[in-house]
């Protein structure tokens, strides 16, 4: 009875700006905040560098990713589970 519950899987609703140069940007557009350290986004399993400033990606936020590929799957990743799949489209 004393054991604690499992840590969830965050639910977030993301959406994908429009590939510029090599940048992208997600914003969280609803659902729970994630903390920056829980954050990957990974594109062909290469891990991307992104510019974020606050410890926390809350609704409203953006963050920005350098160095993609467009038309190549890029999924952004949250306490190890993809909670956004998607291609940069230019």
């Amino acid at each position: 009875m004393n054991q604690l519950p499992e840590d969830r899987v965050p639910t977030v609703t993301i959406r994908m700006g429009q590939l510029i140069g090599d940048e992208v940007t997600f914003y969280h557009k609803g659902g729970d905040w994630v903390k920056k350290s829980d954050i990957k986004i990974l594109q062909n399993g290469e891990q991307k560098t992104f510019t974020y400033d606050n410890p926390v990606f809350d609704l409203g936020d953006q963050i920005t990713v350098s160095g993609v590929i467009p038309n190549v799957r890029i999924d952004f990743i949250a306490k190890n589970s993809i909670v956004f799949s998607g291609e940069p489209q230019p």
